[in-house]
């Protein structure tokens, strides 16, 4: 594993990632080097990384793939993760806006239907998590003009 990555990875923590959106472009580029290190790394030795850490990987991946919209890579990481660790409450966190921010409506709905009344956390529900997001992606114009309509809906269904 390349030692350049790794440290920043480290210091920073995966879960503060989420937070700051400064530098965004240099994050995600670190994220696309550390999953290309990764797959080379598990080729070598599938030992290297636990499960559970790849999967978080990828879910930091996919939530740098959705701010940069791009939607269907997203996607793509995100089940992938799963692969790796389907209790990574995160990953469906990024799954769901994933699918419908790519028109992908049914199979969002279904996503979000089946966990937003499921804890995220100690003290917060899917529900609350996702509507958390919806600002987030509002306020950094992520949605796209042509869904807004159907985040709309979406965001009323958790309410209710």
């Amino acid at each position: 594993v390349s030692k350049k990555i790794m440290p920043k990875i480290s210091k920073t923590g995966t879960s503060s990632l989420y937070i700051f959106f400064h530098k965004k472009e240099q994050k995600f580029n670190l994220f696309q080097q550390l999953i290309s290190t990764i797959h080379t790394a598990e080729k070598l030795d599938s030992t290297l990384f636990s499960k559970e850490k790849i999967a978080d990987y990828y879910s930091n991946y996919a939530f740098y793939q959705l701010i940069n919209k791009d939607f269907k890579s997203a996607e793509e990481s995100t089940k992938k993760g799963i692969l790796y660790n389907q209790k990574d409450k995160n990953l469906y966190l990024n799954l769901a806006p994933s699918l419908l921010l790519q028109g992908k409506y049914e199979e969002a709905e279904a996503v979000y239907l089946k966990l937003k009344d499921n804890l995220f956390s100690e003290k917060t529900t899917f529900e609350e998590a996702f509507l958390a997001n919806f600002k987030l992606f509002e306020r950094e114009g992520i949605i796209p003009t042509e869904h807004r309509a159907e985040v709309e809906k979406i965001k009323k269904m958790l309410r209710e």
